[in-house]
């Protein structure tokens, strides 16, 4: 069996083969493996995964918009909250293409975006719901394993609105 087939027979088995992750780049655009196809192949290797940022377009599925649109008075807190989530990405050719789509489709955005607000949370967040009406939640926000792109935010109920009750009768 060819040296080349073994190693990434063994590769693929997770056994230890200490391939660099140069190495490993190269396998992963040789095999064109796109973002979670090349965080796996650098997982098997036991090696840290480069910093994968799609730069394809952004989209947000439907779902997602429509939990978004839903929020009432909070647009300008959660624009704060973006901004410091991505301060990482502010000189990226992507963040600026979609911050100038942004600019395009939203006259709040334009008017807000420029005043450089930040905020990090935690804050207080109403939907309206199309059935439960009016819930409010507190958010919290917490590192994911100290990676600065990755955060988990926790939203709890809180009393007004009859949120709890109501997302029980959602739950059902």
């Amino acid at each position: 069996m060819d040296q080349g087939i073994t190693w990434y027979t063994w590769l693929e088995q997770g056994r230890e083969v200490n391939a660099s992750s140069e190495v490993l780049t190269a396998l992963a655009d040789a095999l064109q493996l796109d973002t979670p196809e090349r965080q796996y192949l650098f997982l098997l290797a036991d090696r840290p995964p480069p910093d994968l940022r799609d730069s394809g377009p952004e989209t947000v599925d439907g779902a997602l918009k429509r939990l978004l649109e839903s929020f009432t008075l909070q647009a300008r807190t959660s624009l704060a909250m973006f901004r410091a989530a991505t301060v990482g990405y502010a000189v990226a050719e992507d963040f600026h293409r979609l911050i100038a789509r942004i600019m395009a489709q939203s006259p709040e955005f334009r008017a807000w975006w420029p005043r450089q607000e930040v905020s990090t949370g935690p804050g207080l967040k109403r939907i309206r719901h199309p059935q439960q009406g009016l819930m409010a939640f507190e958010s919290s926000s917490f590192a994911v394993n100290d990676r600065r792109d990755l955060k988990l935010v926790v939203y709890t109920p809180l009393a007004e609105h009859e949120t709890a009750s109501k997302l029980r009768t959602l739950l059902g």
